[in-house]
C-alpha cells in the first residue's frame, strides 16, 4: 500500500484569489493511499491535534513507528487529504480492518522497533511504564456483533 501513487479520487481544482498579492494556493483536494513520505506530517499534524494524548507523549519516533506499520499493513484503511499547489497534507484517515490482528502482528513484527521508540518517555517518566505493557496488550475495539469493522 505504501508504494502506490494514484490518488483515490479526482476533484476539480479551483484557485482561490488572494488579496495580500502572494499566489493563490489551489483548492485541488485529492485522497491519496498512505505512502510512507507521508508519514512524517501526520506524525506533526498528530502532534499538533493532540499534545496531551499518551501516544504523543511516546513521541514522534513512536508515532513514526505506528503510521509506518498502518503503511506497511494490507488490512488497513490509510488514506490521506492532500491539496496539490502547493503540495500540502491536510489530513489522515487510517483504520485496521482486522483490529485485533493488526495489533497483534505488529507487535510481533516491530516490537523492538516500538521498545526503542518508547524508551524516552519511560526513562522521562518511569510511572507510564505499566501504561505502555497495557498498550501492548491492547488488540483494538472490537464490537461483540461478530462482523469484522475497521477501528
Amino acid at each position: 500500500m505504501c508504494g502506490e501513487t494514484s490518488p483515490v479520487s479526482k476533484p476539480p481544482s479551483v484557485a482561490v484569489k488572494r488579496s495580500d498579492g502572494q499566489k493563490p494556493r489551489s483548492e485541488h483536494v485529492t485522497l491519496e493511499r498512505l505512502r510512507s513520505e507521508h508519514v512524517d506530517a501526520i506524525v506533526e499534524i498528530h502532534m499538533g491535534a493532540f499534545p496531551d494524548f499518551f501516544l504523543t507523549f511516546l513521541g514522534r519516533s513512536f508515532l513514526r513507528e505506528l503510521h509506518l506499520a498502518y503503511c506497511d499493513d494490507p488490512t488497513t484503511v490509510a488514506l490521506v487529504a492532500v491539496r496539490q499547489d502547493p503540495y500540502e497534507l491536510l489530513g489522515v484517515a487510517i483504520g485496521p480492518l482486522q483490529p485485533a490482528n493488526f495489533y497483534k502482528r505488529i507487535l510481533r513484527r516491530r516490537w523492538w522497533r516500538f521498545g526503542f521508540a518508547a524508551m524516552g518517555a519511560m526513562l522521562r517518566k518511569p510511572s507510564i511504564i505499566p501504561r505502555v505493557f497495557r498498550a501492548v496488550l491492547y488488540r483494538g475495539d472490537v464490537p461483540d456483533d461478530g462482523e469484522d469493522r475497521a477501528l
